[in-house]
């Protein structure tokens, strides 16, 4: 079911290879879901990074 791959790409069990395969097969809002999902693990790591140089 194409409309439901980008609650899968949020879902926090969803492992890399999920991933890979989602954005290969692609659908409607898949590609704005990894993006967010993307950006959310960028804002992580950076806060993480930071609160060690601290």
């Amino acid at each position: 079911m194409p409309h439901l791959r980008k609650w899968v790409v949020v879902n926090r069990a969803a492992d890399a290879n999920l991933l890979e395969y989602l954005s290969q097969q692609g659908g409607p809002g898949v590609r704005q879901a990894l993006e967010l999902v993307l950006e959310s693990l960028e804002l992580q790591r950076s806060s993480m990074q930071r609160r060690r140089t601290s």
